[in-house]
């Protein structure tokens, strides 16, 4: 999957069947993840489709 990335890097862990969630509900080729922080939610959006959002909770790794 080609990715383009901004900002830094940042470690995190999620549950992937949420992750395999969203990228079933989405209907555009192209998505944007949005993120703050390792422990801070994240949000999937589709990249043509504003009216989507999906919150996802990062999980604590060890």
């Amino acid at each position: 999957m080609p990715l383009r990335l901004e900002g830094q890097v940042l470690d995190i862990a999620v549950n992937v069947r949420y992750v395999l969630d969203v990228l079933q509900k989405l209907s555009t080729a192209e998505m944007r993840l949005e993120m703050t922080g390792p422990l801070k939610p994240l949000v999937f959006k589709g990249e043509s489709d504003d009216n989507y959002k999906y919150l996802l909770m990062p999980v604590q790794s060890k």
